[in-house]
């Protein structure tokens, strides 16, 4: 008989997500400027439609230095929440270029912007992540 050895993950906690965040809020120099708030939804069902498939989704105002990050609590875990948690805070970062290319490029190019916003943040997550000790 054969038995899986795969890694259990660790479900969230809401204390382990906001030293996560605090760690990552210093690391990237968010703080002190930007307040950043969490909510974990405990079921995908909690979040609009069309997020209930993606790990997390963030909330950002610009002017206000103000964001929510919207954890998916059933497809983050341990494993995986630094990189969720880092590549939310990039959007935070790159917002303001991501909001002057939709505003200077005709609308049915948003969605190529989109992707290219999302495949930014993605190439710059290993580099930033690359030997950081939490």
């Amino acid at each position: 008989m054969f038995v899986s050895k795969m890694k259990q993950t660790k479900p969230l906690t809401r204390k382990l997500v906001s030293k996560k965040v605090n760690f990552w809020k210093k690391h990237l120099q968010l703080n002190p400027k930007w307040d950043i708030s969490f909510i974990l939804h405990s079921t995908s069902f909690e979040l609009p439609e069309d997020c209930q498939n993606m790990e997390a989704y963030i909330d950002i105002e610009l002017g206000y230095w103000d964001a929510e990050i919207h954890l998916n609590g059933p497809l983050v875990n341990d494993e995986n929440i630094d990189n969720v948690i880092v590549h939310e805070l990039l959007h935070i970062i790159v917002e303001p270029l991501d909001n002057f290319a939709l505003m200077a490029i005709p609308e049915k190019y948003h969605d190529q912007i989109r992707i290219f916003a999302e495949s930014m943040i993605e190439n710059l997550i290993p580099g930033i992540m690359a030997g950081t000790k939490y």
